[in-house]
């Protein structure tokens, strides 16, 4: 969803008005018009200030939190041997130094 739309769509939610949703952001009324109609880019001021206003994270403001979580990159067997290969050399270390 562009960020047009989740504006209008979160400010109809929140029941603000246009001016409202500008007082409590501190942005021009004609800022939030001209971003809901998609004739100016919001920016990533905008949006924090936006957010901050309507109590919800930038996340929430994109729908980011909607998002299936990804997988991670790093296999988990790599990390164990990574992991194991680390405790050897600390032992080995630790031993060096004991004697």
């Amino acid at each position: 969803m562009s960020a047009a739309r989740r504006l209008r769509q979160i400010r109809n939610e929140h029941k603000l008005s246009q001016q409202d949703i500008a007082r409590l952001a501190n942005l021009p009324k004609t800022a939030i018009s001209k971003i809901e109609h998609g004739t100016r880019q919001l920016s990533a001021d905008e949006a924090m200030a936006l957010s901050v206003a309507l109590g919800i994270t930038p996340n929430q403001f994109y729908g980011i939190d909607a998002l299936p979580p990804r997988k991670p990159c790093v296999k988990r067997h790599l990390v164990e041997r990574v992991v194991k290969q680390i405790q050897t050399s600390l032992d080995d270390l630790s031993q060096a130094y004991e004697m």
